[in-house]
């Protein structure tokens, strides 16, 4: 399976979310980001990082990461597109229209994917595009820029919580999970 995380810039919330989901879902999964404006070749913000030494991931990937741009490529190749807000999801699907059934808000999947049945992450992603009529509440990860450092703590402890509720859902299902 291969996981898109899209935010603005790719500095901040989604490459915070595509390093956690990597190191929950572990390696039948490739996880990685884009930016719909990124700033390409940019580092990771300190804070991101930091955030993420909490929870246990560190070394070397936080280090080499490197903000990169999302294209129709990109998208298309992916079994599941999360971003970070409905305006990123947007600019996903008018840049790769038939990735709809595929591109959720990340609050979006991971309040939708619980209350459906499947077999596999492939007929999850299915149920919740079935099932996107129902999202009720608040779609959209707040964007941390400009905040001070406890404001920017409370975004990436709902990010944290948000792609924590996207794993217990996806995990199961994974290849050597006794799904699939």
């Amino acid at each position: 399976m291969h996981i898109i995380t899209v935010c603005t810039a790719n500095i901040c919330r989604s490459p915070f979310a595509q390093l956690l989901l990597q190191d929950r879902l572990g390696a039948d999964v490739t996880v990685t980001s884009g930016g719909v404006r990124a700033l390409v070749g940019e580092e990771m913000d300190p804070r991101s990082r930091a955030a993420l030494a909490e929870r246990g991931v560190d070394g070397p990937v936080l280090n080499e990461f490197r903000a990169s741009a999302l294209d129709a490529a990109r998208v298309s190749a992916a079994d599941l597109v999360l971003t970070a807000t409905t305006t990123h999801r947007d600019a996903v699907v008018r840049m790769t229209p038939r990735a709809l059934k595929r591109t959720f808000t990340l609050r979006e999947f991971a309040a939708l994917a619980p209350a459906v049945g499947a077999d596999s992450a492939s007929d999850l992603v299915a149920a919740v595009a079935r099932a996107r009529t129902r999202m009720t509440g608040r779609a959209d990860v707040t964007d941390p820029v400009g905040l001070d450092f406890a404001g920017y703590a409370v975004v990436m402890d709902e990010l944290d919580a948000v792609v924590q509720q996207v794993t217990d859902r996806l995990l199961p299902l994974l290849p050597g999970s006794g799904g699939l």
